[in-house]
């Protein structure tokens, strides 16, 4: 298979800050964004993230792997002999000199197989674009993570509400039975009337 020769756009994503609060801004912003994705997917995705579907992966990878190419722009090597190494500025003007331009649509435009077959043929090409992949595979899977976690964050707020609720009712119960238990437990004379012992424990239970 011969080198194929792909050209794309190269954005910079790196993000500049003039200040901390301008960095506070934008991460709040990055925030906002990342709940509302979370609140679209659950809507489109409902069993999400406990089950994801194939074609809901898919597309989120799909996605995921558009913003790595664009932040990971396109590099130029130079095919010397068996070696490939990037492209110096005599190697671009040379135009006798083999040259290949990978990016991530580059390596994720071969097949299983002519990936496989690159291992044999050309070696030091299939080492640049199996890192390439891994790098792509990586970013993917730790974006799926951010995202699986902002749902589950929104998912579990209603939960831990109710879940804190039911606490601080047992503790009451187990406050006032003890107390109950107590107040059973003391001699007649001088005891503290049942009434004002219960009233009193509720009050503390609640404070």
């Amino acid at each position: 298979m011969n080198a194929k020769t792909k050209k794309a756009v190269v954005t910079d994503a790196v993000t500049s800050f003039a200040s901390l609060s301008d960095a506070a801004y934008k991460q709040a912003g990055a925030f906002e964004v990342t709940d509302s994705v979370a609140h679209y997917v659950m809507d489109k995705a409902p069993s999400f993230p406990d089950e994801v579907p194939t074609e809901v992966k898919d597309e989120l990878y799909k996605g995921y792997k558009q913003r790595f190419a664009q932040s990971k722009g396109v590099m130029m090597y130079a095919v010397i002999g068996d070696h490939i190494v990037l492209a110096t500025q005599e190697h671009r003007d040379n135009a006798k000199v083999e040259k290949i331009e990978i990016g991530v649509e580059y390596a994720f435009s071969y097949t299983s197989q002519e990936f496989g077959k690159l291992r044999n043929d050309r070696p030091a090409l299939h080492a640049i674009i199996a890192e390439l992949r891994e790098k792509t595979s990586t970013y993917c899977s730790n974006r799926m993570g951010d995202l699986k976690r902002a749902v589950r964050k929104i998912k579990n707020a209603g939960k831990d509400r109710t879940r804190t609720a039911k606490r601080t009712s047992v503790n009451t119960l187990t406050h006032f039975l003890s107390m109950l238990l107590i107040a059973l437990s003391l001699p007649r004379q001088g005891a503290i009337p049942l009434p004002i012992l219960i009233g009193s424990t509720l009050s503390t239970s609640h404070s």
